[in-house]
């Protein structure tokens, strides 16, 4: 794993370079400028948070150790050749995300937006990164190149797929042994719902806004996402098949099946 905490160590000696590298200027992925200067009252939590996260991340474990390694057995060695920049001054809410630069895809940790969470950073940070590092794993056995392709159906069915198996095995520990009934009761037709309206748009902005809604603003209210998380935590026995299966016939299954 290759950790980048450069722009953590300039802004601790009072630097002002990293304001101009080049994640803030692909946060949204469309060159717009993004930056949120952080206080240098959080120098001394960001300096310790920095070590702690290192730390993590050199022994790093995911989330559902056991199931993550049936669904991507390669995942140790794919990680070994993951870029990691550990970042301050991305703005709520981009906490972790991956970006691409000069072709080459990173995993950003921005440790002020982290902390926001008050809770334990290994914890927050486990999280996090499980849910990044499928990413990597998914793209490795299913490439797509969402920047640039221009299907906008391709586009909703990658996202349901990918991003239901990422918010899938990072929302907790032992998922197998959690009861997601009334998670599925609550928000599951609703956002099949939403999902089956976006699939049928045409117009090309109202294409746009559904794909930033599918995947970003509130959590439940993310349906591409919640779909996905939640067919799959219907169907934890599943997996293994749904994963081997593809997107596209996943979100075939999951029009079907209403």
């Amino acid at each position: 794993m290759n950790i980048d905490a450069s722009i953590i160590k300039d802004y601790l000696n009072d630097g002002i370079l990293y304001e101009k590298h080049w994640l803030f200027n692909s946060i949204l992925g469309d060159n717009q400028y993004l930056f949120d200067k952080p206080s240098h009252d959080l120098k001394e939590s960001i300096s310790s948070t920095m070590k702690k996260v290192i730390d993590i991340l050199k022994s790093f474990i995911p989330y559902n150790v056991i199931l993550f390694s049936k669904l991507f057995p390669n995942w140790k060695e794919l990680s070994k050749n993951v870029n990691v920049i550990l970042a301050v001054g991305c703005p709520k809410p981009y906490d972790a995300m991956i970006r691409e630069y000069n072709e080459k895809d990173y995993i950003i940790l921005d440790l002020v937006r982290l902390l926001d969470y008050h809770e334990d950073i290994s914890e927050v940070i486990k999280k996090f990164f499980t849910h990044e590092l499928i990413h990597v794993c998914i793209k490795a056995d299913y490439p797509f190149d969402i920047k640039n392709e221009s299907n906008y159906k391709k586009i909703l069915e990658y996202l349901v797929f990918d991003e239901g198996f990422a918010h899938l095995l990072s929302f907790k520990e032992n998922i197998c042994e959690f009861d997601f009934n009334e998670l599925i009761k609550t928000h599951y037709n609703k956002s099949v719902k939403r999902l089956k309206i976006a699939l049928t748009e045409e117009e090309l902005t109202k294409q746009i806004d559904y794909l930033n809604k599918a995947n970003s603003g509130s959590y439940w209210n993310k349906f591409a996402a919640i779909v996905g998380k939640l067919y799959l935590a219907n169907n934890l026995n599943d997996l293994s098949s749904i994963y081997k299966a593809g997107p596209r016939k996943m979100l075939e299954n999951i029009i079907l099946e209403e």
